[in-house]
């Protein structure tokens, strides 16, 4: 379908890998989402590139952005009060934010993701 709407496709996706922070950190996010109904897999780079070329798409480039800092303490801080919060909203388990409020009490340093970046066009 894809291929018949554009010339020209961009694929942007998270990597599944990192840190063992980011790891941890990534485990318990499907978890929360997982306990509300909510679903999401990051797939590795190859399966993006394997589908593009499957919808008759030619790679014109393709290109993994790798972090080379870790989020700064405060900032993770931050964002992890705001996930708290809205997880509280969603509905998730009260177990699942109890062990992310531990997670982020141990001050982990985490890097995020590297993201891979997929342009093909049509052949």
């Amino acid at each position: 379908m894809a291929r018949k709407l554009a010339q020209t496709v961009m694929i942007v996706e998270p990597v599944p890998s990192g840190n063992e922070a980011y790891l941890r950190f990534a485990e318990l996010w499907r978890k929360a989402m997982t306990s509300i109904g909510r679903y999401e897999v990051y797939q590795l780079p190859e399966y993006w590139w394997r589908l593009a070329k499957e919808a008759g798409f030619n790679i014109t480039l393709k290109k993994i952005i790798r972090w080379n800092s870790y989020v700064p303490s405060e900032v993770l801080m931050n964002m992890g009060e705001e996930t708290v919060k809205e997880w509280k909203e969603l509905g998730v388990h009260k177990e699942i934010i109890e062990e992310f409020k531990e997670f982020l009490k141990e001050k982990p340093k985490m890097k995020w993701s590297d993201i891979a970046v997929i342009v093909a066009s049509r052949a």
